[in-house]
């Protein structure tokens, strides 16, 4: 899928466990519930070198959807690679779960880290 490119890509399924991990303990971190978490989708991309020589490079972006049971890579495709840019993390959640956060929590989720 990625050629040769290795530097700024997901190779491994501990990677993608890894970011299955990362997303629960975000999702921990702000209390939403277990209950909740059902059809969540997670994309992510890994961030980039600063330096601009990269600018053609080639990275990987993930995406993760949450079952009854735990985190299932439903999509994996070539990205493209900007320059400095950050890695790419965000959690989108269904309406209900976000409506149960707003009402019951009291507040705004913050942007992923």
């Amino acid at each position: 899928m990625n050629g040769k490119a290795v530097g700024f890509t997901v190779t491994s399924e501990t990677d993608i466990a890894d970011l299955a991990v990362r997303t629960e303990r975000y999702l921990d971190k702000h209390e939403i519930p277990s209950r909740d978490r059902l059809d969540a989708k997670l994309i992510f991309r890994p961030a980039s070198l600063t330096a601009n020589a990269y600018r053609r490079a080639i990275s990987t972006e993930i995406k993760l959807t949450r079952g009854g049971s735990g985190w299932y890579l439903t999509g994996a495709k070539r990205a493209p690679l900007y320059p400095r840019a950050g890695d790419h993390f965000l959690i989108t959640m269904t309406d209900r779960a976000l409506c149960n956060v707003i009402a019951f929590g009291g507040y705004t989720l913050p942007p992923a880290t």
